[in-house]
């Protein structure tokens, strides 16, 4: 494409889309209008029919019940006299008047019905006279006179023919209605239709512009963008085609651009943090190992003196010796767990298949002994029907394990009650471990799990720790891809809840026994 064509495309896409929405909006505006119109013009009809000329036309109905409620009273009053038989005559008199107004109200002055409603109210008023005529006489069938009956009779099929017609008038009405409507919703489609049509057409004319002047600048931008997300980071498109197509192919290749920076920056990042892992695992594993020689020198030269001087020292320098002696194993503790915390958090774990059920149990059986020197009973309540099969690494399983059910020990209270249970849940292994002892003050919840960390009250309560068992535990399930939650609440006690995704199980296993020394009572 030379200078020339590239200037008469600038702005194209604004000059082609100006006449869509024109089109666009007229066509809409025509339709709306259209649809308004034959809405408007068949809701009015409808409504008319239905809340007028319908109910109206009922009237007429009963009128024609009235008026032979008022002949069979008459005739009744003709032949026994009794005023008894003229309540039904004045009820019906009266809704006969109502009727006969609203009809007059209804029928438009100079059409078919108004002339028929004229006739049936004369025809109507002529045997009222002679029924109210004839009701004020006396009553009984000596005053029956068989030429006033022929003239009634004839009164009241005068009556029923201009009924007839009344009734003719308002079918031909509603059948009037019910085709304008027709008519007008008819007409109403069909110039939508025809709008509609026409403006497709113009549309379709206009979209080829669109595509003929688009097609080949966003082919070229889609193709780019298709290779960015291959991670072709050389990947450019040719700034062709009209302004604002320019415009984004421009955007998208600065974009292009940086992202070809960021990701070189990205592997330099990468490159330096592994080596910072490196430098650190390294670090770690000298500190400790420069550590255990000391530490190891002292703890030997502790236990010479212990055993040389074993019940010759002072109960000062022997406190002197019991505090050097903890503080000698908990800096080994303490570089055990930094080894620990380091390898679960940069080694992946085997992946091998763990009996979830035999690895609770090892774990209590491990810390019955510790448990029992306390008089805490450990529960284990087995909720299982097969094997709990899980992936993962058994021995770094089995030390989270032991650091959360190893927690619930040493935080519970003298004969206290470390409960573990076991459950499946859809793929998951739900572990829970609760405990009713000291429990984590509430403004702490969030920092547990923190390196270092530890509670309040168990630093009050000179408990032992490091403050990485359970940042070690949470690394090891993080790394199994599972989840630990933790509930607590200051002097009620702790629950863990440990979830492990679980494999379909084959075969059965009996669940683990747990038992302990009752706790002596007081």
């Amino acid at each position: 494409m030379d200078g020339r064509e590239s200037m008469q495309h600038q702005g194209s896409v604004a000059r082609l889309l100006a006449p869509v929405n024109v089109h666009l909006a007229v066509v809409v505006v025509v339709l709306a209008m259209l649809g308004i119109f034959g809405l408007m013009s068949s809701a009015h009809t409808v409504d008319r029919l239905t809340q007028e000329t319908t109910p109206i036309a009922a009237d007429n109905a009963a009128v024609q019940r009235d008026m032979l409620i008022l002949q069979s009273s008459t005739h009744a009053w003709v032949q026994s006299g009794q005023r008894v038989v003229l309540t039904p005559y004045r009820i019906a008199e009266a809704r006969l008047e109502a009727r006969m107004e609203r009809l007059e109200e209804y029928a438009e002055p100079g059409s078919d019905l108004d002339a028929a409603v004229d006739q049936q109210a004369e025809a109507v008023a002529r045997w009222r006279a002679y029924s109210d005529a004839r009701i004020a006489r006396p009553g009984g069938m000596e005053t029956y006179d068989s030429r006033e009956f022929m003239d009634a009779k004839m009164l009241f099929d005068r009556f029923g023919l201009a009924h007839a017609a009344t009734t003719a008038a308002f079918d031909r009405e509603i059948d009037a209605a019910q085709h304008a409507a027709r008519v007008v919703l008819t007409g109403t489609v069909a110039a939508m239709v025809v709008v509609g049509l026409t403006g497709l057409a113009i549309l379709q004319y206009t979209r080829r512009r669109l595509l003929r002047a688009l097609e080949l600048p966003l082919r070229n931008l889609e193709s780019v963008a298709h290779r960015l997300a291959e991670n072709d980071t050389s990947a450019r498109a040719e700034p062709v085609g009209p302004r604002e197509v320019q415009a984004v192919t421009q955007a998208l290749n600065t974009l292009a651009a940086a992202h070809e920076r960021a990701v070189a920056v990205e592997e330099r990042l990468r490159a330096d943090q592994q080596a910072l892992d490196s430098a650190k695992d390294d670090f770690v594993s000298n500190v400790s190992h420069e550590l255990r020689t000391p530490l190891t020198t002292l703890n030997g030269y502790l236990e010479m003196v212990h055993d040389e001087f074993e019940g010759r020292l002072s109960p000062r320098h022997q406190k002197m010796m019991d505090t050097s002696q903890r503080n000698v194993d908990r800096l080994k503790t303490l570089i055990e767990d930094l080894l620990t915390l380091s390898r679960s958090e940069t080694k992946e774990p085997a992946r091998d298949v763990v009996d979830g059920r035999e690895l609770v149990a090892e774990v209590v059986d491990d810390l019955r002994v510790t448990a029992a020197q306390r008089a805490i009973r450990i529960a284990v309540h087995d909720e299982l029907d097969d094997v709990p099969w899980i992936v993962g690494d058994r021995s770094q399983l089995l030390r989270a394990l032991l650091n959360v059910v190893g927690n619930a020990v040493k935080f519970s209270h003298q004969c206290g009650l470390v409960e573990v249970g076991m459950a499946r849940q859809a793929n998951w292994l739900t572990i829970e471990i609760s405990d009713h002892g000291l429990g984590i003050p509430e403004d702490e919840i969030g920092r547990i799990g923190s390196r270092f960390f530890r509670g309040s009250n168990a630093i009050s309560q000179a408990i032992g720790g490091t403050g990485l068992g359970l940042r070690i535990t949470q690394s090891i399930i993080d790394a199994h891809d599972g989840e630990i939650q933790i509930r607590s609440r200051q002097g009620a006690g702790t629950t863990v809840t440990v979830r492990l995704r679980a494999l379909s199980t084959a075969t059965d296993a009996e669940p683990p026994a747990a038992s302990a020394e009752p706790c002596p009572q007081p």
